[in-house]
């Protein structure tokens, strides 16, 4: 025989206070931007709590409605038991049939432009660190794109408390203002 109870357990305890801010609202293409994040505990300073930080192009994670997780709920899913057998044989087959390069049309258009670098994700940092004031700041260079960034930190401390926050900066091309 076998047997499972749920307990529901309150996650007020297992939550953080994060907040992840562009220095500026914002940039131009190419400019070096500013993320600082600020991790507390029940308002203390959280030392040493890891962030993942993402800055991605507003328009795709629209197309998805993606938003990262909370890691306070997914580390404490509250579902009940159960089991699964998986077989990734017929997963693995079916990546191996997709892969391949795809050609690049042979054209050989040529035009002069000075943007070039336009990437979906302008940064991605799996293991940012927080000092002794629970604060960590990065700095990274902008891509060409002219667009809505969304940051994303999911930050998580040794106790495995932990809490997700978003938030935006844009990249426009300066105005310029000729004299009248």
């Amino acid at each position: 025989r076998i047997g499972a109870i749920r307990l529901p357990v309150s996650l007020s305890g297992a939550r953080l206070a994060v907040s992840a801010k562009s220095a500026k609202t914002s940039y131009g293409p190419g400019e070096e931007a500013e993320i600082n994040v600020e991790v507390q505990d029940n308002g203390k300073p959280e030392s040493n709590a890891e962030i993942a930080l993402a800055v991605v192009d507003e328009g795709v994670l629209r197309l998805s409605a993606y938003h990262p997780p909370d890691p306070a709920v997914e580390f404490r899913p509250g579902r009940a038991l159960s089991f699964r057998l998986r077989d990734s044989r017929t997963k693995l087959a079916d990546l191996l049939e997709q892969s391949h390069i795809a050609g690049d049309g042979g054209e050989t258009t040529s035009f002069t432009s000075t943007r070039r670098n336009f990437v979906e994700t302008a940064f991605w940092k799996p293991d940012v660190r927080t000092d002794a004031q629970g604060r960590a700041k990065v700095r990274f260079k902008l891509p060409d794109n002219l667009t809505q960034f969304r940051v994303m930190a999911v930050a998580v401390d040794d106790e495995g408390k932990g809490a997700a926050v978003e938030s935006d900066f844009t990249v426009s091309k300066p105005i310029l203002l000729l004299p009248a």
